[in-house]
């Protein structure tokens, strides 16, 4: 492993990375899968790549081919003669070529999978995984699949998360960070939020708060202000001037020195609160209370998304139709997903947030943590309490 430089603030020690690739290699002897195809175009759903490299996305898709030799090829936007990565940022010996390839300009399409393409012949692979088919260009997968026609192709997606999904305890102590710093900003809300500001300067100086606590990338605060119901708005559309009875929805979602996830999704209400806000609130949180009791090594997602459902609509509030909670780690959603198409059970070492929402046609409310499955149960890692948040 090379040396890492300074300037990193929190970097995947080299342990831990091999760690990983150990048990990707074993199940890729299992399989008889000689190259695994990873690719990202963003840091929120980008964890793939990073849990594979520790290199964080910034602007341009990169790939990545892992052999199970252990040699590693990352590719990525750059002068021909020039590295996707820099040195000092490589752990390992990796090849690192660079192509002038722009999304935008159609006639580089080939840069990127050329490359693969002559890697894969070189290494004389027979049968190549792809990892989360979703994230990988379709450039990529159409030129791979139709020019290399004596490889087999497979879906290795499934084998990689259940890996990715148990945490060692390198993550664990990020993920603790990450949850910390949510805490901080959950607590720091009465102080940033009042009547006058308009609603992008509330975003503003919630990022800036969660830059300076040390998250690597502020993905996302999502705020919407009304004097009836708080709406989900981004931040292009957050020009409303704040006022006192407005209802406020909050949802902050960063990650933290290392790359870990978190989040932290509450109501906010400027001034007296309704108790009908109240209420929905502490159903949220009662809610969350009630899956507590159920989250344990070998509980099936399936039966916490209908639990969440029947406790919810027994009291008068919209069922679940996307997702309640999920886990989280170099990406911000990550499985095991708590919705009925999830074939993962709780295992311990997962980590997760849970985010019920109490919400009808009249009212909004959330309770949102983060835990750790552990042993017997579970561990609430999120401090910061639930319940409505009163600027």
């Amino acid at each position: 492993m090379n040396q890492v430089p300074d300037r990193w603030r929190y970097y995947t020690p080299a342990d831990e990375l091999e760690r990983r690739w150990k048990l990707v290699c074993a199940e890729m002897n299992k399989q008889n899968i000689d190259c695994l195809v990873i690719n990202a175009y963003d840091n929120m759903l980008g964890g793939y790549l990073r849990w594979f490299t520790d290199i964080a996305i910034a602007d341009y898709p990169v790939t990545a081919l892992f052999h199970r030799s252990g040699d590693i090829t990352v590719i990525g936007h750059g002068g021909a003669s020039g590295n996707s990565v820099p040195p000092p940022m490589k752990r390992g010996d990796w090849s690192t070529p660079a192509v002038a390839m722009m999304p935008t300009l159609f006639y580089t399409e080939r840069y990127v999978p050329d490359i693969i393409i002559k890697n894969l012949k070189d290494s004389g692979c027979k049968k190549v995984g792809y990892v989360a088919l979703t994230t990988i260009n379709s450039n990529i997968y159409k030129y791979m699949t139709e020019e290399l026609s004596g490889v087999e192709f497979v879906d290795a997606t499934d084998f990689v998360d259940h890996i990715k999904a148990v945490k060692g305890p390198w993550e664990i102590e990020g993920i603790k960070m990450v949850s910390d710093l949510h805490d901080k900003l959950v607590m720091a809300l009465p102080s940033i939020i009042r009547p006058d500001k308009y609603e992008y300067e509330v975003t503003n100086d919630i990022r800036r708060l969660g830059a300076d606590l040390g998250s690597e990338c502020v993905i996302n605060v999502s705020i919407g202000a009304d004097p009836n119901k708080p709406h989900k708005m981004l931040l292009p559309w957050q020009y409303r001037r704040l006022q006192n009875g407005d209802k406020m929805f909050c949802l902050i979602e960063f990650n933290g020195p290392g790359g870990q996830y978190s989040e932290a999704l509450r109501t906010v209400v400027l001034g007296e609160p309704p108790q009908d806000y109240v209420t929905a609130a502490a159903d949220a949180e009662s809610c969350l209370k009630m899956l507590i009791s159920m989250m344990k090594p070998g509980v099936k997602c399936s039966d916490l998304f209908k639990a969440n459902n029947e406790y919810l609509t027994a009291l008068g509030y919209f069922p679940e139709e996307r997702l309640f909670g999920h886990g989280q780690g170099y990406d911000m959603v990550e499985r095991p997903a708590l919705v009925p198409a999830e074939t993962m059970s709780l295992v311990e070492n997962m980590h997760l947030c849970v985010h019920p929402g109490a919400v009808n046609e009249k009212v909004m409310g959330f309770a949102c943590s983060n835990f750790l499955i552990t042993k017997d149960g579970c561990e609430q890692i999120t401090k910061a309490p639930n319940g409505l948040v009163v600027c």
